[in-house]
């Protein structure tokens, strides 16, 4: 966990995206537990971050980030595990597996 603090924390001090860019809920499950996806945008970077608070592992979380067609979002930090890259597809949805309590850090690539 310390580890992961610790990566979030140079990648805040690396991207201004994170420290200030402006947020905007992609999903959530309101006060339930579940999956929270946001996005971070600021001078045409966007951030994309995903948090299972769930106790058990999600087979899908489908979210759209307002990204085109096409747009690749590169792994940044996950917690636990590396994931593959995403692609946005045709129907400007992202869909990944999560894993229970985890949390996920993508940017947008240069470009998207």
């Amino acid at each position: 966990m310390v580890r992961f603090i610790a990566q979030l924390s140079a990648l805040r001090k690396q991207n201004r995206v994170f420290s200030r860019g402006t947020p905007a809920i992609l999903q959530d499950n309101g006060n339930l537990p579940g999956i929270l996806a946001y996005s971070m945008a600021y001078a045409g970077s966007t951030a994309i971050v995903v948090i299972n608070t769930l106790d058990t592992d999600t087979l899908t979380a489908r979210f759209a980030p307002g990204l085109p067609v096409g747009s690749v979002l590169i792994d940044e930090i996950a917690d636990g595990a590396a994931v593959p890259d995403l692609v946005v597809a045709a129907d400007g949805t992202v869909i990944k597996s999560l894993l229970l309590r985890s949390a996920y850090v993508w940017l947008a690539a240069a470009g998207s």
